[in-house]
């Protein structure tokens, strides 16, 4: 069971990884981009910053998941097509393979 402490964390959390991916485009508002965007971002934190699956998946959430404001410009979670990578336990894009 989460206390409200958790959740009030959780939204504080979620709103550094939108303020990290409106800095890391150039300060341009999320509804203005769209999944293209998205996948620059999540594969700048896989190759530059080197982090693990979870929290790739924590800044996909905070961008696309439910509850998310702004959500980035017609983002679907599934129609970005990131999958589980089995050799090195993260995610990458599915079209560059």
């Amino acid at each position: 069971m989460s206390t409200a402490s958790e959740a009030i964390q959780d939204k504080q959390a979620y709103r550094q990884w939108v303020k990290g991916f409106v800095l890391f485009h150039g300060k341009r508002h999320p509804n203005e981009m769209g999944e293209a965007e998205i996948v620059a971002s999540l594969s700048h934190l896989a190759v530059q910053r080197n982090v693990v699956a979870s929290t790739q998946n924590q800044a996909l959430d905070a961008l696309v998941g439910p509850g998310a404001t702004p959500r980035a410009a017609g983002a679907d979670r599934r129609a970005i097509g990131w999958k589980r990578r089995r050799d090195r336990g993260g995610l990458c894009d599915r079209r560059l393979r």
